[in-house]
């Protein structure tokens, strides 16, 4: 029987470890409805089915295979979850060959919503040059076709990409901008070191080391002038090939900390006078993003380092310091610089992000709408 109005979010994560962001994000989305009485399930689907992450639903749902994982994620989810029991489904969408989905969307298409966060054919002809990549974006538009075709409606994380999603999708499938959010309290207010000359602590926040990150822009920089004194912190998953090469041969002047989290990340984060969003977004072909770990950086009142552009950082906002959206190196000056203002404006300028955060960012509306344009699209 379908509850009334209950709308379920629901996610294919096989392995929530690696993605502690993300993971984060679903918790306080759980939170943030629980604590206003909205009736929005959230749920992932893993390989174990545990993580207990706050008010997230844990689901196991692993084949015998791990190919039949990836080629089979949609028929899994299906399986896993009773999706009947809701009104709508959000499904956060996975790119990707997956001869399962036609199955689910013959069963259950007119309660889905598809949840987007990149533009995913874009994103593949970056992860593959060549014609690799040309033929896995050609085929991941056409079956992203196929899939609005046959659901009631999507949503973008940013205008872009939205945009992009209504230019496929056939003539009145709803489409909705529904930025992401953060639950500021959940945040440790660590602030940041202010500079005032000397060696400076440059942190970036990584959920993988993609080259959408940029961080051979800041690595080159630093190359070219080693005696600015910047260092270079990088929190996630470890480099491999190339970049870790160049990490390396820098010694002392980066820092690899791996996966941090709760009282060693905030200890971390307090002592960089700067940090840095991802600064290749461009090679994803996107202009606008809305990241979770700048979210986190206004969060921890931490000023930054942004190339691209986001909803909710205005120009001109203080502590968001702009780069150019290329390739070029960014220099320790511009650095420094960046660094030099924040230290100036001093730890009000932490608290100054912070607040910012709490009014523009807060997952409590957020998740209202995403509620209730589920709800409007399939009609429930």
């Amino acid at each position: 029987m379908t509850s009334a109005g209950r709308v379920l979010h629901l996610s294919w994560i096989p392995d929530p470890g690696r993605w502690p962001g993300v993971v984060a994000k679903l918790g306080q989305m759980a939170e943030a409805a629980r604590a206003t009485g909205l009736p929005l399930d959230v749920a992932v689907v893993s390989r174990d089915g545990a993580d207990g992450t706050r008010a997230v639903h844990y689901l196991p749902g692993t084949p015998p295979r791990r190919l039949q994982e990836r080629l089979l994620r949609f028929l899994l989810l299906g399986r896993t979850c009773r999706l009947s029991a809701y009104r709508a489904v959000i499904l956060r969408y996975s790119a990707g060959p997956d001869p399962s989905l036609w199955h689910l969307l013959a069963g259950h298409g007119r309660r889905l919503v598809s949840e987007h966060h990149s533009d995913e054919p874009l994103e593949l002809r970056s992860l593959h040059p060549g014609p690799e990549g040309l033929l896995r974006a050609t085929l991941e538009r056409l079956r992203q076709q196929r899939l609005l075709a046959g659901i009631a409606g999507a949503i973008g994380v940013t205008g872009e990409i939205a945009g992009r999603l209504r230019s496929i999708a056939p003539g009145g499938t709803p489409v909705a901008v529904i930025p992401n959010g953060i639950d500021v309290g959940s945040i440790a207010a660590t602030g940041f070191s202010p500079w005032r000359g000397g060696p400076l602590e440059l942190g970036m926040l990584c959920g993988d080391m993609g080259p959408w990150f940029g961080i051979d822009r800041l690595l080159a920089g630093i190359e070219a002038e080693p005696e600015a004194g910047v260092r270079l912190h990088l929190v996630g998953p470890l480099p491999t090939g190339g970049l870790l090469a160049r990490c390396r041969a820098l010694g002392p002047r980066v820092r690899l900390h791996g996966l941090l989290r709760g009282a060693e990340l905030d200890r971390v984060c307090a002592g960089w006078h700067l940090g840095s969003a991802a600064l290749g977004m461009h090679r994803k072909g996107l202009a606008e993003a809305c990241t979770l770990k700048v979210r986190e950086y206004l969060a921890r009142g931490l000023p930054f380092l942004v190339s691209h552009r986001d909803p909710d950082l205005p120009e001109g906002l203080p502590g968001c310091f702009r780069l150019p959206a290329d390739d070029g190196t960014v220099s320790a000056a511009a650095i420094t610089a960046a660094a030099a203002t924040a230290g100036r404006a001093g730890p009000s300028l932490g608290d100054e992000l912070r607040s910012w955060a709490a009014r523009r960012c807060d997952w409590r509306p957020l998740v209202a709408r995403m509620h209730a344009f589920a709800l409007a699209a399939t009609g429930a």
